[in-house]
Protein backbone atom coordinates (compact mmCIF):
# COMPACT_ATOMS: atom_id res chain seq x y z
CA UNK A 1 0.00 0.00 0.00
CA UNK A 2 1.26 3.31 -0.77
CA UNK A 3 1.31 6.39 1.56
CA UNK A 4 0.36 9.55 0.57
CA UNK A 5 3.93 10.84 1.74
CA UNK A 6 5.75 8.71 -0.51
CA UNK A 7 3.83 9.85 -3.47
CA UNK A 8 5.79 12.52 -5.76
CA UNK A 9 2.27 14.63 -6.63
CA UNK A 10 4.76 16.89 -8.92
CA UNK A 11 4.84 13.77 -11.24
CA UNK A 12 1.15 13.57 -12.11
CA UNK A 13 -0.22 15.01 -15.12
CA UNK A 14 -3.38 16.81 -14.34
CA UNK A 15 -5.72 14.50 -16.15
CA UNK A 16 -4.13 11.96 -13.52
CA UNK A 17 -4.22 14.05 -10.65
CA UNK A 18 -7.87 14.80 -11.27
CA UNK A 19 -8.55 10.89 -11.24
CA UNK A 20 -6.70 10.04 -8.53
CA UNK A 21 -8.92 13.11 -6.12
CA UNK A 22 -12.13 11.23 -7.79
CA UNK A 23 -10.64 8.32 -6.12
CA UNK A 24 -9.75 10.00 -2.87
CA UNK A 25 -13.33 11.45 -2.63
CA UNK A 26 -14.89 8.13 -3.44
CA UNK A 27 -12.99 6.80 -0.43
CA UNK A 28 -13.59 9.35 2.01
CA UNK A 29 -17.58 8.94 1.19
CA UNK A 30 -16.90 5.37 1.72
CA UNK A 31 -14.85 5.20 4.66
CA UNK A 32 -17.85 7.96 6.56
CA UNK A 33 -20.78 5.76 5.41
CA UNK A 34 -19.10 2.14 6.86
CA UNK A 35 -18.17 5.05 10.15
CA UNK A 36 -21.58 6.16 10.07
CA UNK A 37 -23.53 2.30 9.86
CA UNK A 38 -21.02 1.07 12.57
CA UNK A 39 -22.05 4.23 15.08
CA UNK A 40 -25.97 3.73 13.91
CA UNK A 41 -25.34 -0.03 14.41
CA UNK A 42 -24.14 0.54 18.01
CA UNK A 43 -26.34 3.50 18.89
CA UNK A 44 -29.24 0.90 18.26
CA UNK A 45 -28.04 -1.84 20.36
CA UNK A 46 -27.24 0.59 22.97
CA UNK A 47 -30.77 1.58 22.94
CA UNK A 48 -32.25 -1.55 22.69
CA UNK A 49 -30.47 -2.47 26.17
CA UNK A 50 -32.58 0.14 27.15
CA UNK A 51 -35.80 -0.58 25.88
CA UNK A 52 -36.24 2.34 23.60
CA UNK A 53 -35.30 2.52 19.80
CA UNK A 54 -32.92 4.74 18.45
CA UNK A 55 -35.90 6.91 17.01
CA UNK A 56 -37.15 7.18 20.85
CA UNK A 57 -33.50 8.66 21.65
CA UNK A 58 -33.29 11.21 18.88
CA UNK A 59 -36.79 12.05 18.68
CA UNK A 60 -36.58 15.38 20.84
CA UNK A 61 -38.93 17.97 20.50
CA UNK A 62 -36.97 21.77 19.93
CA UNK A 63 -36.89 24.30 22.90
CA UNK A 64 -39.58 26.55 23.09
CA UNK A 65 -38.84 29.89 21.39
CA UNK A 66 -39.58 32.59 24.12
CA UNK A 67 -41.31 35.68 22.27
CA UNK A 68 -40.98 38.67 23.36
CA UNK A 69 -45.11 40.82 23.26
CA UNK A 70 -44.73 43.33 21.18
CA UNK A 71 -44.08 46.54 22.91
CA UNK A 72 -47.08 49.03 23.18
CA UNK A 73 -46.16 52.69 21.63
CA UNK A 74 -44.87 55.09 24.32
CA UNK A 75 -43.87 57.70 22.41
CA UNK A 76 -45.26 59.27 19.03
CA UNK A 77 -44.11 61.96 16.60
CA UNK A 78 -46.16 65.11 16.96
CA UNK A 79 -45.73 65.95 13.57
CA UNK A 80 -47.06 62.44 12.46
CA UNK A 81 -49.00 60.94 15.08
CA UNK A 82 -49.16 57.89 13.14
CA UNK A 83 -45.23 57.44 13.83
CA UNK A 84 -44.87 55.92 17.07
CA UNK A 85 -41.84 54.04 18.78
CA UNK A 86 -42.19 51.74 22.20
CA UNK A 87 -38.60 52.97 23.57
CA UNK A 88 -37.15 49.92 23.01
CA UNK A 89 -33.64 49.65 20.59
CA UNK A 90 -32.66 51.93 18.40
CA UNK A 91 -34.37 55.81 18.38
CA UNK A 92 -36.19 56.42 15.37
CA UNK A 93 -34.73 59.24 13.14
CA UNK A 94 -38.03 61.37 14.21
CA UNK A 95 -36.62 61.05 17.81
CA UNK A 96 -33.55 61.81 17.53
CA UNK A 97 -34.56 65.20 15.84
CA UNK A 98 -37.09 65.85 18.77
CA UNK A 99 -34.36 65.45 21.35
CA UNK A 100 -31.88 67.59 18.98
CA UNK A 101 -34.20 70.18 18.71
CA UNK A 102 -34.25 70.26 22.41
CA UNK A 103 -37.71 68.58 23.23
CA UNK A 104 -37.68 65.11 25.97
CA UNK A 105 -38.92 62.16 25.85
CA UNK A 106 -41.37 63.27 27.91
CA UNK A 107 -42.72 65.90 25.02
CA UNK A 108 -42.83 63.10 23.26
CA UNK A 109 -45.35 60.44 25.28
CA UNK A 110 -48.13 59.49 24.21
Amino acid sequence: MTRIDDLDLAGFTIPELESLRARVDAAIRAKRDAVKRQLREKMEKLAAEEGLTLSDVLATAPPARQTRAKAKPKYANPANPAEVWAGRGKQPAWVKRALAEGRTLADLAI
